[in-house]
Formats: structure tokens, C-alpha cells, sequence
């Protein structure tokens, strides 16, 4: 081994004079080394701070960029459902209006029907109808005769009675002699 790497003792105790330079260089060197390895040592700490304070300020960027999204679609589904409820006010209300013309119409086509059906009762029972004319004597048939008839033939078809006991009661009852003009007419076929 090299003698002046090797730690020789000289009488006093301290070490050759040459050995003493390699060692205080070896000093500076690990001094430096040392300051070195804690200069990048502080750098990578100082850079894994900023690089901690860059993500923080990032994802919180992000929550906020996200909540805002967030609080929007809220929102835009708040304003939506507002406006489902009031169409569904709406429809309600409608609905409510149409029961109520509904329930009238109804109501007045059950009139309609008792008062067709009182009118029919007494053809369909073989009484004389309640617009029975007698017959004009020498057979002859007056204005009036016409009207009476299509009413009787009319009423008498709502109360569903057939075609022929319609021309039979016109001529029978009110004294047409070839109803079946009339009777055409009242059933749209003439």
C-alpha cells in the first residue's frame, strides 16, 4: 500500500505533513461533495414543493371548474322541472275543464234522450203520436200536413221504430198517401 495513504504516526503522534494535505484535500472534497449532494438535495425539495403547490392549485381548480358545471346542471334541471310541474298545472287544470264539458254534453244528451223517448213512447205503444193529424176530408193534404208528418217520421226514427210502421203511421195517422218521399228525406236519402 501507498505510505502516504496510510495513516503514519510520526513520533508526536500527528500525521506526515504530506499525508496531512491528501487528507485535508479528501476533506474538501467530501465538504464539497457534501454541499453538492445538499444543494440537490434542497433543489429536488424546493421543485417537489412547487410541483405540490402546481397539483394543489390544479385540483382545486378543477373542483371549482367542476362545481360550477355542477351548480348549472342544477340549475338547468331546476328550471326544467319548474317546467314539467306547471304543464303538468296546466293539464290538470284542462283535464278538470274538459271533465266539466264533458259532464254537461252528457247531461244534456240524457235530456235529448228522455225527451226523444217521451215523444216515441206513445208511437211505439200504438197510440197516435203526439203530432197525430186527423185526415183532411175529400183527402186532400195541407201545408201544414208536410211538417207534421216529417216531425212524426223523425221522432219515430230516433225511437228506432223500422221504415215500414213509419209509412204506415204517416198514413194511417196523418193521411199521406205515398210517404215514402217524406221518409227518404228524413233519412238522407233524397
Amino acid at each position: 500500500m501507498d505510505p502516504s495513504v496510510q495513516p503514519a504516526r510520526e513520533a508526536g503522534g500527528s500525521l506526515p505533513r504530506r499525508d496531512s494535505s491528501a487528507a485535508d484535500a479528501l476533506r474538501r472534497a467530501l465538504d464539497d461533495a457534501s454541499n453538492r449532494l445538499n444543494s440537490i438535495l434542497e433543489e429536488a425539495e424546493r421543485e417537489a414543493q412547487e410541483i405540490r403547490v402546481e397539483a394543489s392549485e390544479y385540483a382545486e381548480s378543477r373542483k371549482r371548474e367542476a362545481d360550477a358545471r355542477a351548480e348549472a346542471k342544477k340549475i338547468e334541471l331546476e328550471d326544467h322541472l319548474a317546467s314539467v310541474r306547471a304543464r303538468i298545472r296546466r293539464l290538470a287544470t284542462d283535464t278538470e275543464e274538459l271533465a266539466g264539458e264533458l259532464a254537461g254534453i252528457l247531461e244534456r244528451s240524457e235530456n235529448d234522450d228522455r225527451r226523444v223517448t217521451a215523444a216515441a213512447e206513445p208511437v211505439r205503444a200504438g197510440a197516435a203520436a203526439p203530432t197525430k193529424i186527423a185526415s183532411r176530408e175529400g183527402g186532400g193534404e195541407k201545408a201544414g200536413d208536410q211538417e207534421r208528418a216529417l216531425l212524426l217520421a223523425t221522432q219515430m226514427a230516433v225511437a228506432g221504430i223500422g221504415l215500414q210502421e213509419i209509412e204506415a203511421a204517416l198514413h194511417r195517422d196523418i193521411g199521406i198517401e205515398d210517404p215514402s218521399a217524406l221518409i227518404d228525406r228524413v233519412m238522407g236519402r233524397g
